[in-house]
């Protein structure tokens, strides 16, 4: 597996592919910080409204990389379909199961990269501000959580790209599944803020539709769904405290506290990693590479 991932790796970074995304993802660093240069200048100075900004592009990152990691995934492995590559490394002997998870590691690994270059490139101006405007435990919280949802959504395209093999299918599947699941996690947003907006109306005598108050049960479902999903972490990279704290006030509950949370939450993306992992070998052991 050693010379595998030695090969891949190799072939990575001589991809053109990966420079094209590094490049995208610089100009997008540049951009965020050029976006703040352009402030009116009673703003550009504060090392607060900067802090707001890099908070800003982290989530925008976020946002951008799940359909980057899509296509680069995709494009990157299918490659290997259409030439006969990965044939060819099971013929001289390689067991599928690493095959599969050097392009897993390979992928994740590349988007780990991708995201400490964004991460350093709009960190820079804090060199002029200082860090102010920011809440430190909550931008390591943050980070951490990007950091596993990278690895997290790489495994799910990995998925895609290893059991199609046409590029074409692959980049439009991965994408098509990105968009589904974005949308069915703002519908789950969207249920349960009706039902706390109603509940809350309820409670004060005031006027509310009983319809968009969900049962027991149906809301117990929803808010397991509403961690589970890595696109809905995704959506709460911006307000990760109080989606940590079930919107409860971030003021009283001690860090600590809110630590364990964010552990509880990277161990429901381990497990989601785990089970799309051992699912994608399996059915790869059982491929038949033409």
């Amino acid at each position: 597996m050693k010379n595998l991932l030695k090969a891949e790796f190799s072939r990575m970074f001589r991809s053109k592919l990966f420079w094209i995304f590094m490049i995208l993802s610089v100009v997008f660093c540049v951009y965020s910080i050029y976006d703040d240069a352009n402030m009116p200048a009673e703003f550009r100075q504060s090392g607060q409204i900067y802090g707001y900004v890099f908070e800003a592009a982290l989530y925008f990152y976020i946002l951008v990389y799940i359909f980057a990691a899509a296509v680069l995934d995709s494009l990157f492995i299918s490659r290997e379909h259409a030439d006969g590559t990965i044939r060819n490394k099971i013929i001289s002997g390689h067991s599928r199961a690493f095959v599969y998870m050097t392009e897993l590691i390979v992928c994740s690994v590349t988007g780990l990269i991708m995201f400490i270059v964004n991460l350093a490139i709009i960190s820079l101006p804090f060199l002029k501000f200082g860090i102010h405007g920011m809440d430190g435990w909550v931008t390591m919280r943050r980070i951490i959580l990007i950091a596993v949802l990278i690895i997290a959504i790489n495994a799910l395209f990995v998925l895609f790209s290893m059991l199609i093999p046409s590029r074409a299918s692959s980049v439009v599947w991965s994408i098509v599944f990105i968009i589904i699941m974005l949308v069915s996690s703002g519908l789950i947003q969207d249920k349960l803020d009706n039902d706390s907006r109603s509940r809350t109306l309820r409670e004060s005598g005031e006027y509310y539709e009983h319809s968009k108050i969900l049962g027991d049960t149906e809301r117990k479902v929803y808010k397991a769904l509403n961690y589970i999903l890595p696109t809905n972490q995704v959506i709460h990279t911006y307000d990760i405290d109080d989606f940590l704290a079930d919107y409860k006030d971030t003021s009283e509950i001690p860090q600590k506290k809110l630590n364990i949370y964010l552990a509880g939450l990277c161990l429901l993306d381990a497990v989601t990693f785990v089970l799309v992992t051992a699912a994608g070998i399996t059915i790869f052991r059982k491929k038949d590479l033409k």
